[in-house]
């Protein structure tokens, strides 16, 4: 993302340098800098918006990917919610067809014709935490603030460790793809 910003404004030379490659040199009335922190989504048709991910299969992720949280292990379901949990956007299973919760790193690679946004999972109809959840949470050390009926998504890892992760994009596989 380049931005235009009033003359004197304090830009950094390497922010300079970037959007000058990127075609954007300074003028009379302004200076460009960028943000390497931000990103811009939208739903005007371009290129990359129907990239197809390239994604393996359950088993294929469960066998032979590369983050040790899936392999041998698999797919933990939410205690609170049917989905199941997909702790990295390329790990993706592109055989399941049921909801997903992907970081929300994937909306850097979405194609609607692949998949659907469900919804953000801190508005899903969740069936809230349980008391015996939150009970197992703060028992094993953790301090953030939850209680009985909390609506975020949560289960248990494969050590039985009580997880409540950061917020999911729940997606569905379109049947197409």
């Amino acid at each position: 993302m380049v931005f235009g910003v009033p003359k004197g404004t304090p830009v950094k030379s390497s922010d300079q340098q970037k959007a000058k490659k990127l075609g954007y040199p300074a003028s009379d009335e302004y200076d460009f800098t960028r943000l390497g922190n931000s990103c811009w989504f939208t739903n005007i048709e371009h290129g990359r918006r129907h990239e197809v991910m390239q994604l393996m299969t359950m088993a294929d992720n469960k066998r032979f990917s590369k983050h040790k949280e899936l392999r041998g292990l698999g797919y933990k379901t939410y205690d609170n919610y049917d989905a199941i949990e997909v702790p990295f956007t390329d790990a993706i299973p592109s055989d399941y067809d049921g909801e997903m919760g992907v970081p929300i790193t994937f909306l850097d690679k979405y194609n609607p014709d692949q998949f659907e946004v469900v919804e953000l999972s801190r508005y899903t109809k969740t069936q809230g935490m349980s008391k015996e959840f939150v009970a197992a949470y703060y028992a094993s050390g953790q301090t953030g603030q939850i209680s009985e009926g909390h609506p975020d998504l949560c289960y248990y890892d494969s050590s039985g460790r009580p997880i409540v992760p950061y917020m999911r994009i729940l997606i569905r596989r379109k049947t197409n793809s």
